[in-house]
């Protein structure tokens, strides 16, 4: 919180000022651009957009880019060069996520509604935060924490579709291998051990986790995608930008 309120102060500073002779902090402290240290990996950032389950672009994210802390991105390029050798690529997801983003999760996740088909088929918005799926305090934010997939080296452009995010149709619309559901499928059947997946989609959960495994990842049980590098920081607020 110390580094929230450091990083708000400046941006306070600068705004009052005009932005004269002050310059704001572009990245967070030690963080950098991934396409800096790993320009293969594929940046498809879904919540610059509003191909995610809040239906549009979350605060912050003024850019479709990848920040992470520097040593989850060198860990992630060693991910990556394991990935290319089995004709593979990664697709991120979600990095760094301003706490301004997550907040407008919780503020999303507390408007009753009705399950909606596509993003979580079995579960009324209202819960999802409780039971684990939409983070109050997200490590995202440290910059410690990334969402992704692996896809073929040569994966042909996403569609959108408003397929349940389980279904045959909405995976191959996101031109991934098939690991069950999509990215960001908040239900049941994206836990990570979950018994009743297809040989398939069994086999490319377990193919993720040691490719990160060899970055020193560990994964989030309830969600496949979802990969933490132990020894996070603080979190922050910064926009992301180019």
């Amino acid at each position: 919180m110390i580094a929230i309120a450091r990083l708000a102060l400046a941006a306070l500073a600068v705004a009052l000022s005009g932005g004269a002779g002050i310059a704001a902090p572009r990245l967070p402290p030690g963080f950098v651009a991934l396409r800096d240290v790993a320009p293969t990996i594929v940046e498809d950032i879904r919540y610059a957009g509003p191909n995610n389950f809040v239906g549009r672009p979350l605060p912050f994210y003024r850019a479709a880019a990848c920040w992470l802390h520097r040593r989850a991105a060198e860990a992630l390029a060693r991910v990556q060069q394991e990935a290319e050798r089995e004709g593979l690529t990664l697709v991120v997801f979600d990095c760094y996520r301003p706490v301004s983003a997550v907040a407008a999760m919780n503020d999303w996740a507390a408007q009753p509604a009705a399950p909606l088909a596509r993003w979580h088929p079995t579960l009324r918005r209202e819960r999802l935060v409780s039971l684990g799926y939409i983070a109050r305090h997200s490590g995202h934010s440290t910059g410690f924490v990334v969402d992704l997939v692996l896809a073929p080296n040569n994966r042909p452009a996403p569609r959108v579709t408003a397929a349940d995010c389980r279904s045959p149709e909405a995976i191959a619309a996101d031109a991934t291998l098939d690991f069950g559901t999509t990215f960001d499928c908040l239900a049941e059947t994206a836990a990570t051990a979950r018994p009743g997946l297809t040989p398939n989609a069994h086999r490319n959960r377990l193919k993720l986790l040691r490719m990160m495994a060899v970055g020193g990842f560990r994964n989030y049980a309830r969600e496949w995608w979802h990969f933490t590098l132990p020894g996070g920081g603080e979190r922050y607020d910064l926009p992301v930008d180019r």
